[in-house]
């Protein structure tokens, strides 16, 4: 019995991280009293009239949505960190106990703070 050999092959599959569809519809309203609203207010704009003057004084006002500037792509955008370790000043105290009755305190003060070339 002749056996056939076993073939090895490697596979992958990659997964899409953020779906779009493409068929959503922007306009689509779920909310009854959102869509009576709407059908209220188309109503009431067929019965107007718009004149000449009207339109000439509102036509400049249309395009306003479209007046954006695209970000630049440049370095100084990006925000960054910076910072310094200045070394914490630490002093230390020495003889607060004291020398008793007899003798007077003689407190001796040390600074503890490591120099900035050290760090």
């Amino acid at each position: 019995m002749i056996e056939k050999p076993l073939t090895k092959q490697h596979s992958g599959t990659q997964t899409d991280t953020h779906f779009y569809e493409e068929n959503i519809v922007s306009t689509y309203e779920w909310n009854e009293w959102e869509l009576r609203r709407k059908a209220m207010k188309l109503a009431n704009m067929r019965g107007k009239i718009t004149t000449s003057m009207q339109t000439n004084l509102s036509s400049s006002k249309r395009d306003i949505a479209v007046q954006c500037f695209p970000g630049r792509a440049k370095g100084t955008q990006t925000k960054r960190d910076n910072y310094t370790n200045v070394p914490k000043p630490h002093v230390f105290l020495a003889g607060l106990r004291g020398g008793g009755m007899n003798r007077p305190t003689e407190m001796v003060k040390t600074d503890l703070t490591i120099d900035i070339e050290q760090t």
